[in-house]
């Protein structure tokens, strides 16, 4: 390694050396800032000096992988060399490698593994579909952007290769615990790229790659052995999930999946596969979405079956108010939304199961199992997106799918647990908030890629919403104060309008500890509530709050302007839903059925029923008419 205090503040080409950002036994890969257009970027530098052919000849195969145009693929953007030194210029990513991010036998979860592979295992077959292969896969070739979406770097130079090889009698692979047999024999096949993939994968799920040892071991290891069972590591793991990897991990490169992307695909679908430890609540799925209310192994309701029988769906006509329980549910129920034509709701309340009920015959009659993490958020999509529902869980996942097939529509990861999210009004984005509860993010719903990061000028944010019309997201803290963002004209269209960031901050208002916000479907007024057990009506374009609600005896959880305006529903800890006019303030009924805090309420489209969900495990349905 060359001591960086020789290349720091140094100029290379057209770029002066800022900061070391990694190293290897033959290459430095350092953050440089261009001279002259001050943009930044990341330059490599290998530790040798090219013949003018050797040089020629580089240049070339450079120029070819900067023609590589691919989401998951780091780009390439120039060239140079210094008194002989070979350099390369990429772009620069916000959060290093997965080498640097994931601590020594940290495991990830399975949803994520598959997420990563599918993203890689389509950069791979972009550039197999050139008539290129990688050949340099390992997790400190792998990236994360600023989106935490994986970027593949380093393809194999064979120019870069050849003359290392010729310097050392043994080629230092610093890959080989990842290299596929063949290409260690310098036999590589297009399926060599496969398995060291599968390899990584492998090392993911259990912390540990497949083969240990010195290097002539681990060689002889990938020739001759088998890899050691995932199950014996990792007993929860569904064995269709083993088998596919060790089918990428084959020997014979003729016995491995045809396509990479065949491999990545294998491995989501096995990823739906039933667990071999089998929890008492997991239900039977084998795919994403199932019709619960199909017949299997004698039963009527797949959902149902995961029940005990004290848990399953019961009639209460106690009050002449109430249409009844719709369901009880293993754990609290946290979310729930209406279909856009009121025949169904979708609920969370069972880790990671999804479940949508039909309101008619009381039964669960589609269950979805995609997330790996626990479900803590779902909301059926507006207008065009009705058709969809996107969800997130405490892994840092938002995935919206299709109602009807459960097909994934769109993925994305943050780096903490989703805390809230909500759709535009249209349809086209979500914006979220995490955990880490600094920033909230906007997200393109067809492509999954990041619109936008807003920081808060506020800290500790735990609810937002956005106002009916598209024009303002609003923002609320754990402290009482609330921050708004103008993105009007950017949602039509003027996404540069989105980086001059039109914000408003507004400090300590009227309720403490704000946890519920709803802008009003008509008017720009934002009811909000929070841990004083009011709920105030406020315009903060005018700064004007004509109504202030202390009706309850606990926190607010939840609050919701019903369909025309004209009355909100307020759920607490109280254990109470209120029915109040949002222009004078008045009760107008108060909904007791629960018997445990009411985490969540939600109006029908038609505003005539009232769907409430609560800690006591149960979704009531009912109306204050």
């Amino acid at each position: 390694m060359v001591d960086q205090s020789l290349l720091i503040g140094r100029q290379l080409g057209n770029y002066r050396m800022e900061g070391l950002i990694g190293h290897s036994s033959s290459s430095e890969v350092y953050r440089g800032t261009h001279v002259q257009l001050h943009r930044q970027a990341a330059v490599k530098i290998w530790h040798i000096q090219l013949s003018e052919s050797e040089w020629q000849t580089f240049r070339r195969e450079v120029q070819i992988l900067s023609l590589l145009d691919h989401p998951n693929i780091l780009r390439v953007l120039d060239v140079g060399r210094e008194q002989n030194v070979p350099l390369m210029i990429m772009e620069d990513v916000a959060n290093g490698t997965l080498r640097q991010r994931l601590k020594d036998g940290q495991r990830l979860p399975l949803s994520i593994v598959v997420t990563y592979i599918k993203q890689l295992a389509s950069a791979l077959q972009y550039i197999h579909d050139h008539r290129l292969a990688h050949l340099n896969i390992k997790p400190e070739n792998i990236l994360l952007d600023g989106q935490n979406n994986v970027l593949l770097s380093d393809v194999r130079i064979a120019t870069i290769v050849r003359h290392i090889a010729s310097k050392n009698s043994q080629l230092n692979m610093s890959n080989i615990q990842y290299m596929a047999p063949e290409q260690a024999m310098n036999q590589p096949h297009l399926t060599s790229d496969q398995y060291a993939l599968a390899a990584v994968a492998y090392e993911w799920l259990i912390g540990v790659p497949p083969f240990q040892g010195s290097y002539n071991a681990i060689l002889e290891k990938h020739r001759m052995s088998p890899p050691p069972s995932l199950l014996d590591r990792l007993p929860t793991l569904p064995e269709e999930v083993e088998r596919t990897l060790f089918t990428a991990l084959a020997k014979d490169p003729t016995q491995r999946f045809p396509r990479i992307t065949d491999f990545a695909d294998a491995l989501e679908k096995a990823s739906y596969q039933k667990p071999r430890a089998r929890s008492e609540h997991v239900t039977n799925e084998i795919s994403p979405i199932s019709n619960a209310g199909q017949k299997a192994t004698g039963t009527t309701s797949q959902f149902a079956r995961s029940f005990s029988s004290s848990l399953r769906p019961k009639m209460n006509l106690t009050s002449v108010t109430s249409y009844g329980q719709l369901c009880a549910l293993p754990e609290p129920v946290m979310s729930l939304d209406w279909s856009a034509d009121g025949k169904q709701i979708v609920a969370a309340g069972e880790g990671r199961t999804i479940a949508i009920w039909d309101i008619a015959s009381r039964q669960a009659i589609k269950t979805y199992q995609r997330h790996r993490g626990k479900v803590q958020m779902v909301a059926w999509g507006p207008k065009e997106m009705s058709k969809s529902i996107a969800s997130a869980s405490s892994e840092g996942n938002i995935q919206v799918w299709n109602v009807n097939t459960g097909t994934q529509q769109a993925s994305w990861l943050e780096d903490a647990p989703i805390q809230y999210f909500t759709w535009s009004p249209d349809g086209q984005f979500i914006v979220s908030l995490n955990i880490a509860g600094n920033s909230i993010k906007i997200w393109d719903v067809k492509t999954g890629r990041l619109v936008i990061q807003y920081k808060s000028k506020i800290q500790q944010l735990q609810a937002l919403d956005w106002s009916a019309d598209g024009t303002y997201i609003v923002a609320a803290s754990k402290e009482g104060s609330m921050q708004m963002w103008f993105v009007g004209t950017g949602m039509d269209g003027d996404r540069e309008a989105l980086q001059r960031e039109q914000t408003r901050v507004y400090q300590r208002t009227a309720v403490s500890n704000i946890n519920a916000l709803d802008w009003a479907p008509n008017k720009k007024l934002l009811a909000y509530g929070g841990g004083n057990n009011s709920v105030d009506i406020w315009n903060p374009i005018t700064g004007i709050s004509p109504v202030h609600y202390d009706h309850h005896t606990g926190p607010i959880h939840y609050v919701q302007w019903s369909p025309d305006g004209t009355t909100i529903a307020s759920a607490s800890a109280d254990k109470s839903v209120q029915i109040w006019d949002s222009a004078k303030g008045k009760e107008i009924y108060s909904y007791r059925g629960h018997t445990d805090s009411v985490n969540t309420v939600r109006w029908s489209p038609d505003g005539k029923l009232l769907a409430s969900g609560s800690s006591d495990r149960t979704i009531h349905i009912w109306s204050p008419s």
